[in-house]
């Protein structure tokens, strides 16, 4: 890494804890949303070192065994407090196939927000969390700001809001963080650390069945695709 990069990377560092800092004097207990993935990993890892112990919460429905095993191992080697929970079934899958591969953006933020988002704030309530930390860069997502309240999840904090993707994976070369597995597979290069649903119309130009097939033929795969045709 160059001086130039290093110095710019210190730079985004210090402005992530400083946000933390300043989220956990306002706020008091937090919680961290840790999907296991690049941004995930990066802002557990950043809000783990100013609030030790954190209590973090995984939603894995759909995640890959694999997939799953990685994260499990990269959590206990950076020490972090990981609740994992799975609140879909396969059943559910089934039953809502339309939504999970559907182009619109407003079905496909349904189905997330059914995953993801319901499991990470019922997980705030339990234990009382003033605010959730989220790696949720504006690259990726629509973040309008680091620090806001929503009606859904409370106080909602984004330490690598402004992030490049570059610069995490800097982040992870700085602190000696393996990269996730899934990273490395074919899945992992087209759709990154989601479930293996993922595989969206919009962007391969095919119908429901062969989005299916694009998930059978991806590595990794899961035999329980077939029968949800």
């Amino acid at each position: 890494m160059r001086i130039s990069e290093q110095s710019n990377m210190h730079e985004k560092i210090n402005k992530a804890r400083k946000l933390i800092n300043f989220a956990n004097s306002q706020y008091g207990k937090g919680a961290v949303a840790f999907s296991g993935g690049k941004d995930g990993i990066v802002c557990a890892h950043l809000v783990n070192h100013i609030i030790p112990d954190i209590p973090m919460i995984c939603e894995t429905s759909f995640y890959y065994p694999e997939q799953l095993e990685d994260i499990k191992a990269i959590a206990k080697m950076l020490r972090l407090n990981v609740t994992y929970v799975c609140s879909l079934s396969d059943e559910w899958l089934n039953r809502n196939k339309q939504m999970i591969f559907s182009s619109d953006k407003a079905v496909r933020s349904r189905s997330f927000s059914v995953r993801q988002q319901a499991s990470i704030k019922k997980f705030g309530k339990s234990i009382n969390a003033g605010v959730t930390y989220t790696g949720r860069r504006t690259e990726e997502n629509t973040v309008k700001n680091e620090l806001y309240s929503t009606k859904e999840n409370g106080m909602q904090c984004h330490p690598i809001r402004d992030w490049k993707e570059e610069e995490v994976w800097q982040y992870f070369k700085m602190f000696n963080i393996p990269p996730p597995w899934i990273y490395s597979t074919e899945h992992g290069k087209t759709e990154g650390n989601s479930p293996f649903y993922s595989i969206n119309p919009k962007y391969h130009n095919n119908n429901l069945n062969r989005c299916w097939q694009i998930v059978e033929n991806t590595s990794p795969k899961q035999d329980f695709t077939n029968k949800f045709r």
